[in-house]
């Protein structure tokens, strides 16, 4: 049997508060984001998706490889390179 520690990796933990922190977002703000053809409707789906894939590929290293501290150091590895394409493709820099 796993242990709860082994479940909660990085890559996860960030999947589910992308996920709850853009539904909690929708329902409070659901007039100002639906405002003007709703963009920030579609923002906000944009950010579950994001959520979502980060939980898929979370699982996937976890089926991947069963080492704890492994699994940990590929998935900050994937969050690195995920937030500097985000910095360097936005279009601020």
């Amino acid at each position: 049997m796993m242990k709860v520690k082994q479940y909660l990796t990085p890559l996860i933990i960030m999947g589910w508060i992308a996920i709850i922190g853009a539904l909690i977002n929708l329902f409070i703000n659901w007039a100002e984001l639906s405002y003007a053809e709703g963009w920030g409707v579609v923002g906000m789906i944009g950010i579950i998706l994001y959520g979502s894939i980060a939980l898929t590929l979370g699982l996937l290293v976890r089926l991947i490889t069963k080492n704890l501290k492994l699994r940990i150091l590929i998935e900050l590895i994937l969050i690195a390179l995920a937030a500097s394409y985000i910095i360097f493709y936005s279009g601020r820099f």
